[in-house]
């Protein structure tokens, strides 16, 4: 059986984000990178939006480079 090399690969995607709740609803993606990146390069932000007002839901997520800054970003969360 052939197994992907990178399935358990902390580098993947779930060990690089981070769910970010309790969002102010005038919060943006641009306000999620200028603050979270001062744990690291971040490649994804998103503020989740409902589809029919398109109003934020109070969450969203941040996508590290390196699973360790969302480490970092946990240990100083506000």
């Amino acid at each position: 059986m052939f197994r992907n090399p990178e399935s358990n690969d902390r580098s993947t995607e779930q060990f690089r984000k981070l769910f970010i709740g309790g969002l102010n609803p005038q919060t943006t993606e641009s306000n999620l990178r200028e603050y979270y990146g001062q744990w690291g390069d971040i490649v994804d932000a998103v503020v989740m939006k409902d589809k029919r007002s398109s109003r934020s839901k109070g969450f969203g997520f941040v996508t590290y480079k390196e699973p360790e800054m969302v480490d970092a970003a946990q240990a100083q969360r506000p």
